[in-house]
């Protein structure tokens, strides 16, 4: 499989679903063009992305007994402030601007329940009478919630924005998988 950017060919693959043909819409006039326009600005946008993938994946702190960097409520709401500024960027490419919002929205939405999760880690672990069990629940829902945001983080990048927004502007068909 290729990159959706590497001279706009992709190959097709098939996995061992049944595939149903379902009626494609012709994309409106100058949809293609002007993704092609958008390109450099969707890279551009993709760079941004990365530095915040990267940012959240970094090395496990030794300071940490899990083993990992726990986030912290400035981390998430600064990483929150990053992604306001890449949807809002976004917005300006016609394009994609709708699909850029509607990612953004999920990333908010997980961001918003990593945020809340962080409270009650700080609060149990700042608690007169510590509660290991549930210190360890909270963290393991914590790391839950940041392998959401984490997902929720790819919708935003270039070859989502621009599938998504061929998939809704007709010039992709979609497929259907039969049970």
């Amino acid at each position: 499989t290729h990159n959706l950017f590497d001279n706009f060919v992709a190959e097709l693959t098939f996995d061992g679903h049944s595939h149903a043909v379902i009626p494609w819409c012709p994309a409106e006039a100058g949809v293609e063009a002007s993704l092609r326009r958008e390109l450099p600005a969707l890279r551009a946008l993709g760079e941004r992305v990365q530095r915040l993938r990267d940012e959240m994946t970094r090395p496990p702190s030794e300071a940490s007994p899990c083993g990992c960097s726990p986030p912290s409520n400035e981390g998430l709401l600064a990483l929150k402030e990053a992604i306001a500024g890449i949807e809002a960027d976004a917005a300006k490419l016609p394009v994609v601007a709708a699909v850029a919002h509607k990612a953004g929205g999920a990333i908010r939405t997980s961001l918003d329940e990593a945020l809340v999760t962080v409270e009650k880690v700080m609060d149990l672990r700042q608690a007169d009478e510590l509660d290991a069990a549930a210190i360890k629940q909270a963290e393991a829902t914590l790391g839950e919630r940041m392998d959401s945001l984490r997902v929720s983080l790819e919708r935003l990048s270039p070859e989502a924005l621009a599938v998504t927004a061929w998939r809704e502007g007709g010039m992709v068909g979609a497929r259907r998988f039969a049970s």
